[in-house]
């Protein structure tokens, strides 16, 4: 959990973060324009964290199970991000929107999914240190995720290397995942 978090959130800081930049830089926006195409982004977002709990339970209600209910579900959300790099030559501010709003879809969709795999794994008197250790590798990682996009603005790469790094960071968390956990079961709650 802590080393898919690392993986994953440094996307939800690098959109946070940088999005007001991407959209004034690539669309001419001013403050005053952002307001609708960020608040597609972030509508997106909660979609993408509602959605995730549905997805896994329908998987696992049709017989998958829980190491592949909850597996598959973290793909489906790991290719869902895939088309976001497209937002950088949609040509389009509404567009780019919508492309980067189903990145944070995905990203909302998969946190959860790393939240229920803890949940599932992880005994109950340990959970919330496995969780909070979670939320600071993903936070270290958000925060040299938005330096690493400064540096390579100022070094004139613009965003392409930040999102080519966000489409392949699901993937690579659940690779790791699947690395580490190749068979999930439930923990024992008294652990």
């Amino acid at each position: 959990m802590i080393g898919a978090k690392a993986l994953t959130d440094l996307v939800w800081w690098f959109v946070l973060f940088w999005m007001p930049d991407f959209f004034h830089r690539e669309f001419g926006m001013d403050q005053g324009q952002l307001g609708y195409p960020i608040a597609i982004i972030f509508l997106f977002a909660a979609v993408g964290a509602v959605s995730s709990g549905g997805l896994f339970v329908f998987l696992e209600a049709r017989g998958l199970g829980l190491n592949k209910a909850r597996k598959y579900s973290m793909l489906f959300y790991a290719l869902a991000i895939l088309p976001m790099p497209l937002a950088l030559s949609s040509g389009n501010p509404w567009l780019a929107a919508v492309l980067i709003g189903l990145g944070l879809f995905a990203h909302q969709g998969f946190s959860t999914g790393i939240f229920g795999m803890a949940t599932d794994t992880v005994p109950t008197r340990q959970l919330a240190t496995v969780i909070a250790f979670g939320g600071i590798a993903g936070n270290l990682t958000g925060t040299g995720m938005i330096e690493f996009a400064g540096w390579s603005l100022h070094a004139g790469l613009g965003y392409t290397p930040m999102f080519a790094v966000c489409s392949g960071a699901y993937l690579a968390a659940l690779a790791f995942i699947h690395v580490l956990q190749p068979r999930m079961t439930l923990a024992d709650p008294e652990g």
